[in-house]
């Protein structure tokens, strides 16, 4: 069953030459979201993300463990080179409702959580 889903991102950037810099907001809001949230331990190498059923998605919120140590690389195929992600901080992906998976490769295994919108 669908449900609506709202994010919101709001935010300064401060101590720096020009000044206090505010960002956003920004709201993305689906109304035909499944609203699931899946845990995948990735294992070391390459690892398919599958954007789950039961739902149209507009994106995915990447949230690895707060202590985790192993690379994240986003890839959209396995032979990518892909772009690093932050090993702690969450990521916000804004993804094409077509979009039915991408490819995370990991250092090494990481239980990591994923909040689909």
């Amino acid at each position: 069953m669908a449900g609506t889903a709202t994010i919101s991102i709001t935010g300064a950037i401060t101590g720096v030459p020009a000044g206090v810099k505010t960002v956003g907001p920004f709201t993305v809001s689906n109304t035909a979201s499944g609203g699931s949230i899946t845990d995948q331990t990735l294992t070391a190498g390459t690892n398919t993300v599958s954007v789950p059923v039961g739902g149209t998605y507009k994106g995915v919120i990447i949230l690895p463990p707060s202590g985790n140590t192993n690379a994240l690389t986003l890839r959209g195929v396995g032979g990518d080179t892909g772009v690093g992600l932050h090993l702690t901080d969450p990521t916000v992906l804004g993804i094409s409702t077509s979009v039915t998976s991408f490819v995370i490769n990991a250092g090494a295994s990481t239980l990591t959580e994923f909040l689909w919108y």
